[in-house]
């Protein structure tokens, strides 16, 4: 039995012996399995320390906000404007009827 065992251990250590497929298909996976922790370590790094697109996309999305904000502000005030001259051009005296009263829902 361990003549047996002896004789498959050597076959299976030339298919992964140096020069042989196996080998370099283990070897080729080894060093892609690393390669890929160092990209991988490379982006994480470049993304904490130098990627600064965040920030600009952050500021310009913060500019945007105030630009909305003072929009419908300057609408909320025009319109209030608008009102007030309405209001400032109202006669109820105008809406009653010819020589009649006027009548309690068209006054202030």
């Amino acid at each position: 039995m361990a003549a047996f065992v002896g004789r498959v251990a050597s076959s299976v250590g030339s298919h992964f012996s140096h020069g042989s497929a196996g080998y370099s298909l283990l070897m080729g996976g080894a060093y892609g399995v690393g390669l890929a922790g160092v990209v991988g370590m490379g982006r994480a790094g470049y993304v904490t320390l130098l990627d600064h697109d965040y920030y600009k996309n952050e500021s310009r999305q913060r500019y945007l906000d105030k630009q909305v904000i003072f929009g419908k502000e300057f609408q909320d005030t025009s319109n209030a404007q608008r009102l007030a001259s309405l209001a400032a051009e109202y006669d109820p005296v105008a809406t009653r009827k010819p020589f009649g009263s006027v009548e309690d829902g068209y006054k202030f």
